[in-house]
């Protein structure tokens, strides 16, 4: 079974009626709230509602879990083909293309101060997928504990695009121990 969890704002979403699986619509957008079962406040960009969704289903995940942005198609004009199309049978599949940061060098200080804040190991170089858009196992998800989980939630709870944010999603192939 696959769960996907949309991070939406005021991005149209009518598109996830195409999915084949059950989705879950985080809204962000408190003028959206009477619209959506599920309202988050509008901080940590969607980092903070994926981090939401893992803290608060972390004894209980299904077999995978797709995040996805409210609009994903700037990352990945086949978001929809890629969720439904899905080998149930594979632990990961980016949602997007796959980059690496050693094409601007090494990985900048901030990223590196990230890591040594939440204390996991990142090397000189790195790979992310834009967007942190992803499918999931919930193994993949449970490499790391729920305390490290709630420990980067923190840094996401007070400002709509705090820095960690963009560090998670530069890192987030290494924090969740996908290599490839």
């Amino acid at each position: 079974m696959m769960e996907i969890v949309v991070s939406k704002y005021k991005e149209n979403v009518d598109w996830v009626n195409q999915l084949n699986h059950k989705t879950y619509v985080f809204n962000k957008n408190i003028e959206e709230n009477h619209l959506f079962e599920h309202n988050l406040p509008n901080v940590g960009r969607e980092t903070h509602t994926y981090l939401n969704y893992i803290i608060n289903n972390y004894h209980n995940l299904p077999d995978h879990v797709a995040f996805v942005q409210g609009h994903p198609f700037d990352h990945a004009p086949n978001a929809i083909q890629l969720i439904n199309e899905f080998n149930h049978n594979d632990s990961f599949l980016p949602i997007g293309k796959i980059v690496e940061s050693d094409l601007c060098c090494e990985i900048p200080n901030q990223i590196k101060k990230y890591a040594n804040k939440y204390n996991f190991e990142i090397g000189e170089t790195a790979k992310c997928v834009p967007g942190a858009q992803f499918i999931l196992s919930k193994e993949i998800i449970k490499n790391r504990s729920l305390d490290f989980y709630k420990n980067l939630m923190e840094g996401l709870k007070y400002d709509v695009c705090p820095w960690d944010a963009y560090d998670f999603e530069k890192c987030a192939l290494t924090i969740f121990k996908i290599n490839v």
